[in-house]
């Protein structure tokens, strides 16, 4: 069986592996692999991360049918009913962090208007979050960046609970300045709230509370009594990005359909796979038996 632990980029992915790796003694795979060598990579006593050691396409299917459990990381869509874990973080300390990122490690300058509409390769981060979170499955776990970087007990607790973790969880030394020594450029600085970023400006606030405002204000990353941020561009402006916004979130909406419909043809697609593989085996038999 597979655990996901699944995020929007740079949201806290990482943390929880780590934390799940020194509190736990659990280590954890991922879908994609790391495009580049790093003792992150090479040292699992640092976060965790092991290699599955073959193709994604034989791993999943066999991690999926296992009685053991596998804990992977993820940023992709959900493709399966498989438990997860979801880790949030506020949509604008995420997309500032992931466009650092593209730039450091990717070499990929990436607007932020471009990450805000959703166009950086995992979709937007509202999307992104409903697609995990809004499927109604009974094992599924949400927690945020915040309680993270200094876990308390309870949630070390919760997190025992939801894995069926028998024994006692360590205590939590958030390791951060230790790794920073290893990888500088891969963990930024562990702000518990958005602070502003020099790139950030008003118009992309503005932007980003028309596509995200909603589940920035049901998560309590936005004040619901003051939703908004005093500023406007001018009204030719705000009706052209009053539209931009509504066309991107429809654009998500139809990705989202499309993708779902991919999904089901992929899950059929792996489904008469195994017919036709034990049908397969069935024939070889009957020819053992006609041929001894």
């Amino acid at each position: 069986m597979i655990v996901w632990l699944a995020s929007y980029p740079r949201s806290g992915n990482t943390l929880l592996r780590t934390i799940l790796r020194q509190c736990f003694h659990l280590y954890s795979y991922a879908d994609e692999p790391v495009d580049y060598e790093s003792e992150f990579r090479s040292n699992p006593d640092m976060i965790g991360h092991v290699e599955h050691g073959t193709e994604w396409a034989d791993f999943y299917p066999e991690a999926s049918a296992s009685d053991a459990v596998y804990l992977v990381k993820t940023h992709a869509p959900p493709i399966d009913a498989q438990p997860f874990i979801y880790i949030v973080r506020d949509g604008r300390s995420a997309i500032v962090s992931y466009q650092a990122f593209n730039r450091n490690f990717n070499g990929l300058d990436m607007p932020l208007t471009h990450l805000i509409s959703g166009m950086g390769g995992y979709g937007g981060w509202s999307d992104h979050y409903h697609r995990w979170n809004g499927r109604n499955l009974k094992r599924a776990m949400m927690m945020r960046y915040e309680e993270l970087v200094h876990i308390s007990d309870d949630h070390l607790l919760n997190l025992s609970y939801f894995l069926d973790f028998r024994g006692d969880p360590k205590k939590w030394v958030n390791p951060v300045e230790q790794l920073k020594t290893v990888e500088p450029g891969f963990f930024g600085v562990q702000r518990q709230q958005f602070q502003g970023d020099a790139g950030w400006t008003l118009s992309h606030e503005y932007l980003f509370r028309k596509i995200h405002g909603g589940l920035m204000t049901e998560l309590g990353y936005y004040s619901a009594d003051a939703p908004d941020t005093g500023w406007h561009p001018p009204e030719h402006a705000d009706s052209m990005l009053t539209e931009l916004a509504a066309l991107i979130m429809d654009l998500q909406q139809e990705n989202a359909s499309l993708n779902k419909v991919c999904g089901e043809r992929l899950a059929l697609i792996n489904q008469l796979q195994g017919v036709c593989e034990e049908r397969l085996g069935l024939i070889h038999q009957l020819h053992d038996r006609l041929n001894p």
